[in-house]
């Protein structure tokens, strides 16, 4: 045995032998009879509470077990026959102040001393105020140092501690223009109000966060929504009546982002089931009630099981998801706007959009996002308000293929599915990142993935990604079709979506094509069979979807498939047209309104269109009730004529102008026809027809400059007598070799 591993089972057997010298009484009455004798951890657990009470100044005469597994002991005072007196009361919040955040201090032990305070006589309602606010604090440094996430039992304490304080302050109203105490300020009470709330809530999102999506428990913890939000309803009435807009707002903020996710159809389908339930079980209500006032004994660790009258759930329900959410969120978020800080503002705006969006109200979405602004300096915002603006970006794109904007709906979602990322975009799931790698752009990943695992969102709050990730190819399909069909051979036409060609691209090269399996399978075998004309085919691909049973419920499917139909009816026409128009000298609109179903009306306005915008050479003529082609196209083998013979002219423009570069000019020799620079025949001896550099004696050469910015430089010129002698020195021929080249230069020829 080593030294070290010897010196360390010395202080163990230390220990060891002073644990038994104080418990020696206690284990020889176990011995004696150990069935009657309390269990030794219980006794441990005594004595640990018995020395912290005597570091405190008082004594614990019993111990008893809560439901949340707190210690709670019958304190003693120092008055005469251990009565308790209110400086004991002021000495202990004194000693619990000083110990709160030291170390060794037990958080459990604390609350329980606490509790017993509020069973004294001596402890009035404002005494009442400040040991809640100690004991909700205390539950919270109790959730943060022992696990991740606070339990579900000390959640639900919090919650019915926050809810018993603030019937605390409002029972007295002089609480609203008065501190608490000297320590306990009015300010103090506000902000730790606000603080337990927004501590209570996000401790409630970390909570749906870590819990399974699949387990029973989840759909528990999201029944209690309900209550979280009964509780700051209450705060923020509270805070009203106390004059403090800026926390009320905060308040507020809290209740929209609980409720701008929610349908509208959803909050009156649960209204008509809680009035259902209010004329049917009464008779339950009154059995729930005798159940709940019977004690449980639960143990520590143990979960508690919040009884709450299926009335009270109704009630809350009934306030929460009223029929129509739409007026609630309007006046919460209008309270924002004149309230809130900016940061506040900003998401209540959001929030507000994605609502309107998410009801299938496209259009006041729409504006409301355009005259905010809010995307010209959005990235310059926080993480969270940007996974907000994704989010709210998305449904805006899905109310608009709803409404059947193609082009709006593409417009939304190809910021979002353009770099492939749409998981991590909008909060949904975290970037993939290599454990092995130690390099500098792995520890910045590292700390990005952390800033993201923040802002994650719970699961019932998810949009579906591949109804996004479907809908942006179905859009970005029935724009590019056409596009490509209008221009087959026109290598820098515009492209719409770089994804869908990447895609097409991707798929065309395949040498076997089996049938379609994924989503993408079956949307590149409908664009197939769209850009041959055949809709029916396409329509029919694009129902086999499976992703159509993801639309919610209030947008009636059938509403949706019809509005895409008539989308691709449109569309295949165009395409049909712009493939085959020059297969035909004319075309006949009612043989056209037959082949894809569409009134003979709507035929011609697409047409039209098409000769209009000057996508279709050709004329409608009224008396044979068809469109006469106008023109011919090239052909492919003509195109790719035009396109050498293109090239060929810039070759030659180059080289015209690496020779300009290189001997100043262009000369006229005998037999050949002067060019100039670009082949233009008005040029003469130098640069646009002029004698020199822009009619001057020279380059730049103004009067009597005749050289190189000559004159007083005494410079013989450029390119003079045939030569170039830039920089000659030769002061006596000066000037007249300035003369000269002036008199050349007025003469048009350049030498």
């Amino acid at each position: 045995m080593s030294k070290d591993q010897a010196r360390a089972l010395a202080k163990v057997n230390q220990k060891a032998k002073k644990s038994l010298s104080d418990s020696k009484s206690d284990l020889d009455k176990f011995r004696q009879d150990s069935e009657q004798f309390t269990t030794v951890s219980e006794r441990l657990r005594q004595i640990e509470q018995e020395k912290q009470a005597r570091q405190t100044g008082t004594t614990l005469n019993e111990d008893v077990t809560d439901s949340t597994g707190d210690s709670v002991g019958n304190v003693a005072g120092t008055g005469p026959n251990g009565e308790w007196l209110e400086a004991d009361t002021e000495k202990l919040l004194d000693e619990i102040r000083k110990k709160r955040g030291a170390r060794k201090t037990d958080s459990k032990e604390q609350i329980g001393l606490l509790k017993q305070l509020m069973t004294k006589k001596t402890t009035n309602d404002r005494k009442k105020v400040e040991i809640y606010m100690f004991i909700i604090s205390y539950s919270f440094d109790d959730a943060g140092a022992s696990q991740r996430v606070m339990r579900r039992a000390r959640w639900n304490e919090s919650i019915r501690n926050i809810s018993t304080l603030l019937k605390l302050l409002e029972s007295d109203p002089s609480f609203v223009n008065s501190d608490i105490s000297e320590d306990i300020t009015k300010a103090v009470v506000l902000n730790n109000l606000a603080s337990f709330i927004y501590k209570v809530d996000g401790e409630y999102r970390k909570a749906l966060q870590v819990v399974d999506i699949n387990s029973k428990e989840y759909v528990e913890r999201l029944g209690e929504e309900h209550v979280l939000v009964d509780v700051v309803r209450a705060v923020q009435e509270y805070f009203d009546k106390a004059g403090d807009k800026a926390l009320a707002a905060r308040m507020a903020m809290i209740r929209v982002e609980h409720i701008y996710y929610k349908l509208d159809a959803s909050s009156a389908t649960i209204a008509a089931a809680n009035t259902n339930a209010a004329s049917n079980n009464t008779k339950e209500d009154e059995e729930e009630e005798v159940v709940s006032n019977e004690p449980e004994a639960t143990g520590e660790g143990e979960e508690e099981n919040i009884n709450i009258s299926s009335t009270k759930k109704r009630e809350l329900s009934k306030f929460i998801f009223a029929a129509d959410t739409t007026p609630l969120i309007d006046q919460l978020c209008k309270r924002l706007y004149r309230d809130g800080t900016d940061r506040i503002r900003t998401r209540a705006l959001l929030c507000h959009v994605y609502h309107h969006a998410l009801n299938d109200r496209y259009y006041p979405a729409r504006d409301m996002l355009l005259m905010s602004h809010i995307q010209d300096n959005v990235y310059r915002m926080e993480i969270g308000i940007q996974v907000l603006y994704n989010r709210t970006l998305a449904q805006i794109g899905l109310a608009a293929f709803r409404k059947g904007l193609i082009a709006e709906s593409h417009a939304s979602l190809a910021e979002l599915c353009s770099a492939g990322r749409v998981r991590e975009l909008l909060a949904q799931g975290l970037p993939r990142n290599n454990a092995g790698d130690t390099s500098d752009n792995h520890n910045a990943a590292m700390m990005e993935q952390e800033r993201l695992a923040e802002v994650q969102l719970p699961y019932h709050m998810y949009i579906n990604t591949e109804l996004i990730e479907t809908v942006h190819l179905i859009s970005a399909m029935l724009l590019e079709v056409p596009n490509m069909a209008a221009h087959p051979f026109d290598i820098k036409q515009k492209v719409i979506s770089r994804s869908f060609h990447s895609l097409v691209k991707y798929f065309s090269g395949h040498i076997f094509t089996g049938p379609p399996e994924t989503n993408k399978d079956y949307i590149i075998s409908a664009s197939k069979a769209l850009s041959r004309g055949e809709w029916s085919k396409c329509y029919h691909l694009l129902l086999d979807l499976p992703i159509w049973t993801q639309i919610s419920a209030p947008f009636t499917l059938e509403g949706v498939k019809s509005v895409l139909k008539l989308k691709i009816q449109e569309e295949g026409l165009r395409t049909f047209i712009f493939t085959y128009k020059n297969q035909y000298q004319s075309l006949s609109l009612t043989q056209l309104s037959t082949i894809f179903e569409l009134p003979l009306n709507r035929v011609t306005s697409i047409i039209s269109r098409m000769i209009m915008n000057e996508e279709l050479h050709g004329t409608l003529d009224q008396p044979s009730n068809s469109v006469v082609m106008r023109g011919e196209e090239s052909s492919r083998l003509q195109y790719l004529a035009g396109q050498y013979a293109e090239k060929m002219n810039q070759l030659v423009d180059n080289n015209e102008r690496i020779m300009d570069q290189s001997t100043g000019g262009y000369r006229k020799e005998e037999g050949r026809e002067e060019r100039g620079w670009r082949g233009r025949e008005e040029r003469e001896g130098g640069y646009r027809g002029r004698g020199g550099y822009q009619g001057r004696g020279g380059y730049q050469g103004q009067g009597d400059r005749g050289n190189y910015q000559g004159g007083a430089r005494g410079r013989g010129g450029y390119n003079q007598g045939g030569r170039r002698t830039f920089n000659n020195n030769n002061n006596n021929n000066n000037n007249n070799q300035g003369q000269q080249q002036q008199q050349n230069n007025n003469s048009g020829v350049y030498y």
